[in-house]
């Protein structure tokens, strides 16, 4: 994406309660991060056995990104995240 695709984007979220963002496309890396005052989540892309796991109650947000892995369906977690919330 350019810039002025992100900044639209940033102006269609305004407005709305949005506490986070989960996206994929980047194959091998895991990732967790801030940008623009949203939290943002990338997980192993899910053909190498990639994905987020996530738990919103009404006072918190925990994230952990994991992957599939061996042959008995193993799950190892790579990366966690964990916030309080108020509405």
């Amino acid at each position: 994406w350019g810039e002025a695709d992100r900044q639209a984007l940033l102006s269609a979220l305004k407005g709305y309660n949005v506490i986070a963002i989960f996206h994929g496309h980047q194959h091998e890396v895991p990732m967790i991060y801030r940008r623009d005052g949203l939290d943002l989540f990338k997980p192993k892309a899910a053909y190498m056995g990639g994905f987020a796991l996530a738990r919103v109650t009404g006072d918190s947000m925990d994230v952990v990104l994991g992957e599939a892995a061996g042959d008995h369906g193993e799950v190892v977690f790579t990366n966690a995240f964990s916030k309080s919330l108020s509405f």
